[in-house]
C-alpha cells in the first residue's frame, strides 16, 4: 500500500509541478594548488560606475591563518612587503617556505569549513542523474512551476547537467533538478484561455447550459431594471422653510 501511494504521488503531474526546493548539497571545496598562481580565478564587478576585472590566486588569497601563520605576500613572494614603518633588512629578504606544510595547513582549513557547513545544514549528496532521465527544472525567481525536462548528458563541471527543456538545452546544477517520472512529465494540452466559453468542447448533455445561463442573466438584468425604475419613482422631498422647518399643507 505504501509503495503504491508513493508511486501515485511520483506520477502526479500537479505534485511534480509545485514542489519545494531541494536541500543544499554538501560543500565541495576546491583543491589546494601546489604553487602560487597555479590556479587563478577571475570575475567582473562594477565599482563607482567603472568595470573591473578581479584576478585571485587560489594559493595566496587568504588572510593569515592559524594553521599557516603567513601573510599573502609571504605566500606569494616569500617575504614581507616594504612599508613606511622601519623594519630590519632580514625581514624584507625573500625566504623559501615549506610548501608541503603550507598546503597541509590550507587543506586543514578547508576540511574544517566543510565539516562546519555540512553539520549546520545536514547536507547530503544527491543521487546522480543519467541521460534520458526525466526531471523537473527549478523555476526562475518569481515563478512557482517546475518545468519538465530530460537529461541530455553530464557536463564537464561537477554537479552540472545539460537538460533538454522544450526546444532548448539548459545547463543546470544538480540541486536545481528534481527526479521525476515519464508519466508525471506528460503535459496535457490545455484549452485556450481567452475568457470565452467554448460550446463545442462541452459534452452534449451540457449543450443547453449556455442558454440557461443566458436566460438567468437576462432575468437578473430585468429584475435590476425594475429595481432601478422603482428607485426613481420615489416621492419628492417635502417643502421646508428657510430655517429648515417642514411645511405641512392644510387638508
Amino acid at each position: 500500500m505504501n509503495s503504491q501511494i508513493e508511486q501515485l504521488v511520483k506520477d502526479c503531474e500537479k505534485c511534480a509541478t509545485f514542489q519545494n526546493s531541494l536541500p543544499p548539497e554538501s560543500l565541495k571545496p576546491t583543491p589546494v594548488p601546489d604553487l602560487p598562481y597555479a590556479v587563478v580565478g577571475c570575475d567582473l564587478f562594477d565599482f563607482e560606475s567603472k568595470k573591473y576585472l578581479v584576478v585571485v590566486d587560489y594559493f595566496s588569497k587568504t588572510t593569515p591563518l592559524e594553521e599557516v601563520n603567513l601573510s599573502p605576500s609571504q605566500l606569494l613572494m616569500g617575504r614581507r612587503p616594504r612599508n613606511t614603518l622601519p623594519a630590519a633588512s632580514e625581514i624584507l629578504r625573500p625566504k623559501s617556505q615549506n610548501l608541503g606544510s603550507i598546503k597541509q595547513g590550507l587543506q586543514s582549513v578547508k576540511d574544517k569549513q566543510k565539516a562546519s557547513f555540512d553539520n549546520k545544514w545536514n547536507n547530503k549528496e544527491l543521487l546522480p542523474l543519467y541521460p534520458t532521465d526525466p526531471v523537473r527544472v527549478k523555476p526562475q525567481q518569481g515563478e512557482k512551476e517546475w518545468i519538465p525536462g530530460v537529461i541530455v548528458r553530464h557536463h564537464e563541471a561537477p554537479r552540472s547537467y545539460m537538460v533538454q527543456v522544450g526546444n532548448r538545452q539548459l545547463r543546470r546544477n544538480r540541486k536545481h533538478l528534481r527526479s521525476s517520472t515519464h508519466k508525471a512529465n506528460e503535459t496535457i494540452d490545455d484549452q485556450p484561455d481567452d475568457g470565452k466559453l467554448h460550446v463545442e468542447s462541452l459534452p452534449k448533455e451540457s449543450s443547453q447550459e449556455p442558454t440557461i445561463l443566458t436566460q438567468a442573466t437576462t432575468n437578473k438584468t430585468e429584475n435590476s431594471d425594475h429595481t432601478q425604475q422603482a428607485s426613481t419613482s420615489i416621492t419628492p422631498k417635502p417643502k421646508t422653510t428657510r430655517s429648515g422647518r417642514r411645511v405641512i399643507p392644510f387638508n
